[in-house]
C-alpha cells in the first residue's frame, strides 16, 4: 500500500511538472504574439488621446492639454507611457516603447488567470486551458499591443478577484489590503475601473454569505437574482436611451451574438443545473457578482456604442466558459479516470475557443468593429513629403495630427456618435480641449477657411459617416483633389487626403 502511495505521489508530481512545463511554454508563445513587430501597425485616434496626454505629463509634470484641461483618463496609463517617452525619443512612426507597457500587462494577465483558476477551482488542467485561451486569444493580443489602458486594466481586475478571493478563504486582512490597491490601480488605468467598485464593496460587506449554508440550500435563487436584475435594468436602460434616440444596447447584443457568442453561451451554460453544482456555487456567484453588475455600470457609463468597454469583462467569460465545458466534460464522461477527463476537457475547451485564437504572429490585429484603425502613418507621411511650409491641415483628428507633425492646425469638429450632447466637453473657448486647435464648427466655416488657406483635408470612414455633408463637399466642388487614399487592413476604414 505505501509503494503504491509513494507512485501515486511521483505520478503527480510529473503531471505537475509537465502543466507547469507547458504553462511556461505558452507564456512564451504569449509575449511573442504580443511583441512581434509591434511597431508596424500606425498608431490610431486612441492611443493619440494617451500619447498626447503622455507629452504634456513629460513636459509639466502631469497631463495639462494646451486647451488648461487636465487630462483625466487612465492616468497610470497615461504616466507609464510618458516614462517611456523619456527613456526613449518617441516616434509615431515607430511606436515600439509606448506600446511595451500593454505588452507585459497582456502577458501578465496570462500568469494571472492561470493561478486565479487553479485557487477558485483547485485543477490546473482547467487553469492551463483558461491561460491557453489567453495567451492566442485574438482579442488579448490585438489590445495588449495598444497604448490604452485595457490591458492593465485588465491584469488589475484579475488581480483584485484574486486577492478577495484569498481573503475569503483565508479572512487575513492583508488580502482585502491588497484587493483594495488592486481596484486603485485598475481605476487608474482606465476610468472603467470604477465600474468594479459596486461589486467589490457588496463583497466585502457580505463575504462572510459565501460560507453560509444559505448560499448551497439556495444557490439558484442568487445566482438568479443577479442575472434577472441584470437582464430588468438593462431593459430599463434601453428603453431610456431608445427615448434619447441611441439603440447602443441592442448594438451591444449584437456584437455579443456576431463576435463573442461562443463566449456567450459558454458563460451562459455555467447556469445548467448540473453543471452549477454545489461544490462550485460561490465560485460561479463570485465571478457572477463582479461579471454582471460591472456590465450594468458599462451600459450607464457609456450611452454609446464602444464595444471595447467589454473588454475587461472577457477573462471571466473565459473562465466561466471553461469551466462550463471542464464540468460538462466530468458529466458526459464520468465513467472516465478524472485525469483523462481533464485531459479531454481541456482539448474540448481548446476546440471550442478554436475560433476566436490566433497562433501566427503578425503586425496587425483588427480591433472590434468601433475602434477605427485606419493609416494615419502613411497618409501624415505623405503630407510631410508632398505639402509646403504654409499648408494647413484640417482634421477630425486634431490631436493625431499633433502627434505626426507637430502642431494640431485645425478639428473638424466631429462627435464619436450621433448624440449632440456628446460634444459637450469637446471644445473649450473655441478650441478643441485636446490639443487645443481652433475648430471648424460647420460646413460653412470649413468654406470660409479653406477659401482663404491652402492645405489638406484629411477623412476617413467614421467622418463620411458623422458629416457626410463635409463629405459631399469634399468630393462636389471643384478646388478639392483626392491625393491620396489608403485602406487599412480593417473593416472598411480608410484615410483620404483632399488638397484644396
Amino acid at each position: 500500500m505505501a509503494d503504491i502511495q509513494v507512485a501515486s505521489h511521483k505520478m503527480k508530481l510529473k503531471f505537475s511538472h509537465g502543466i507547469l512545463i507547458v504553462f511556461g511554454l505558452l507564456l512564451c508563445a504569449g509575449f511573442f504574439l504580443r511583441v512581434w513587430k509591434l511597431s508596424e501597425s500606425s498608431l490610431w485616434v486612441d492611443e493619440g488621446y494617451t500619447l498626447n496626454a503622455a507629452q504634456e505629463t513629460v513636459i509639466h509634470g502631469y497631463p495639462i492639454l494646451p486647451s488648461g484641461k487636465v487630462y483625466t483618463s487612465g492616468f497610470l496609463t497615461t504616466y507609464l507611457s510618458a516614462l517611456t517617452l523619456k527613456i526613449v525619443s518617441f516616434d509615431p512612426y515607430f511606436p515600439l516603447a509606448p506600446r511595451l507597457p500593454a505588452v507585459f500587462f497582456g502577458t501578465g494577465l496570462i500568469v494571472l488567470v492561470f493561478f486565479f483558476t487553479e485557487t477558485l477551482f483547485k485543477n490546473r488542467y482547467l487553469a492551463l486551458a483558461v491561460a491557453f485561451i489567453t495567451a492566442f486569444s485574438q482579442w488579448e493580443i490585438a489590445w495588449s499591443r495598444q497604448v490604452r489602458g485595457y490591458a492593465a486594466l485588465s491584469f488589475f481586475l484579475i488581480l483584485l478577484l484574486f486577492f478577495l478571493w484569498r481573503f475569503l478563504e483565508t479572512a487575513k486582512k492583508k488580502y482585502a489590503i491588497l484587493a483594495i490597491f488592486s481596484l486603485v490601480f485598475a481605476s487608474l488605468s482606465h476610468n472603467l475601473g470604477l465600474a468594479f467598485i459596486p461589486s467589490t464593496i457588496i463583497f466585502l460587506f457580505s463575504y462572510r454569505f459565501f460560507d453560509s449554508p444559505l448560499l448551497l440550500k439556495r444557490r439558484a435563487v442568487y445566482i438568479s437574482t443577479i442575472v434577472i436584475s441584470t437582464i430588468a435594468v438593462s431593459a430599463l436602460i434601453y428603453y431610456y436611451f431608445s427615448i434619447q434616440g441611441s439603440n447602443f444596447i441592442s448594438n451591444y447584443l449584437d456584437f455579443f451574438a456576431d463576435e463573442l457568442i461562443i463566449f456567450l453561451l459558454g458563460t451562459l451554460s455555467v447556469f445548467i443545473p448540473d453543471i452549477f453544482q454545489k461544490k462550485y456555487a460561490k465560485q460561479i456567484i463570485f465571478i457572477s457578482l463582479f461579471l454582471f453588475l460591472p456590465f450594468l455600470y458599462i451600459l450607464i457609463y457609456a450611452p454609446t456604442t464602444q464595444f471595447r468597454y467589454i473588454f475587461p469583462l472577457f477573462p471571466l467569460m473565459i473562465i466561466l466558459t471553461s469551466f462550463s465545458l471542464w464540468r460538462l466534460t466530468h458529466i458526459v464522461f464520468s465513467d472516465i479516470h478524472h485525469a483523462k477527463r481533464d485531459t479531454m476537457a481541456v482539448v474540448f475547451i481548446i476546440l471550442f475557443a478554436l475560433p476566436g485564437l490566433s497562433f501566427l504572429p503578425r503586425g496587425f490585429y483588427e480591433l472590434e468593429n468601433g475602434s477605427p484603425q485606419p493609416n494615419f502613418k502613411d497618409a501624415f507621411g505623405f503630407i510631410q513629403k508632398t505639402g509646403n511650409k504654409n499648408d494647413i491641415i484640417i482634421s477630425p483628428y486634431a490631436h493625431m495630427t499633433k502627434l505626426f507633425l507637430g502642431r494640431g492646425d485645425y478639428w473638424l469638429k466631429t462627435s464619436i456618435n450621433r448624440i449632440p450632447n456628446n460634444l459637450k466637453g469637446s471644445v473649450i473657448n473655441g478650441r478643441d480641449y485636446y490639443v487645443g486647435a481652433p475648430v471648424i464648427e460647420d460646413l460653412e466655416n470649413l468654406k470660409r477657411i479653406t477659401n482663404e488657406n491652402h492645405g489638406f483635408v484629411l477623412a476617413n470612414f467614421t467622418m463620411k459617416v458623422r458629416l457626410p455633408d463635409v463629405y459631399t463637399f469634399l468630393n462636389a466642388d471643384y478646388r478639392f483633389r483626392m491625393v491620396y487614399k489608403s485602406f487599412a487592413p480593417s473593416r472598411s476604414d480608410f484615410i483620404e487626403l483632399y488638397r484644396f
